[in-house]
């Protein structure tokens, strides 16, 4: 298969980055003005020149690939969304958690650290998609690109698109990523822990009294996180990725 550079690198680069634009631009809660256009054709220019000049980076390949895949319409009271094109990182070594069981957070590197009638949610191959945003693009461009049969009816172009858009979530330069990882653990560091049974109680409370489709209850809304959680979120985003 080829990889993500292989396909950039066969574009019409300006059809390519104004597409990149416009996609940009619609998802953006404002109307952007003339400069801010011509300032995001800039910054995406930099984006598709900086992906296509780096050297051939394999390691990850026997881990990772990138896919593209289509998530159906979901529906909240009486709106239905639109399907949606997703790019993600897939986990070729995804296992698929046993049915019929409920999810223990237990260690990541131990498949089987969890009670009896449950699965460790935590363990790294139960996880079959991962953010392209959390990598270096010079990790993500040097990766083979899987059409999954569910996208077939969208271009290369179009999936193209997605990809740059994706990661550059965190800003237009390959260690943005770095910031959002900071972000993540100053936030973790100011989080208070909770039992793990005194969150799936607040969970389900929460679930059960509340409508959380309805808009007016997401200002309500919680993230818990167990002590075991945190210690799992840090030591996946202290693991360093080596760059030149």
């Amino acid at each position: 298969m080829k990889t993500i550079q292989d396909y950039l690198k066969e574009q019409d680069a300006v059809s390519l980055i104004q597409k990149t634009v416009d996609e940009h631009a619609a998802r953006c809660w404002v109307s952007l003005n003339e400069q801010q256009i011509k300032d995001l054709i800039e910054a995406y220019t930099s984006v598709y020149q900086t992906l296509i000049s780096f050297g051939e980076w394999t390691w990850f390949r026997s881990t990772y690939e990138v896919s593209a895949y289509v998530n159906p319409p979901l529906s909240f009271g009486d709106t239905d969304n639109e399907p949606v094109l997703e790019i993600s990182l897939l986990n070729k070594n995804y296992d698929e958690p046993p049915a019929g069981l409920k999810w223990w957070g237990g260690d990541p590197e131990i498949k089987d650290d969890a009670p009896e009638g449950h699965y460790n949610v935590n363990y790294s191959d139960h996880n079959k998609y991962y953010s392209v945003d959390g990598m270096p693009w010079r990790v993500t461009v040097n990766l083979e690109l899987d059409i999954d049969d569910t996208a077939l009816d969208y271009s290369i172009e179009d999936i193209l698109v997605e990809y740059m858009y994706s990661v550059t979530f965190n800003g237009f330069r390959e260690k943005s990523y770095l910031g959002m990882k900071k972000d993540l653990q100053e936030r973790m560091e100011e989080t208070d822990y909770v039992s793990y049974e005194d969150a799936m109680k607040e969970i389900n409370d929460y679930s059960e009294n509340r409508d959380v489709t309805d808009p007016k209850n997401a200002k309500e809304s919680k993230v818990l996180f167990t002590k075991e959680a945190v210690e799992d979120l840090k030591r996946m985003v202290d693991k360093p990725f080596e760059s030149d």
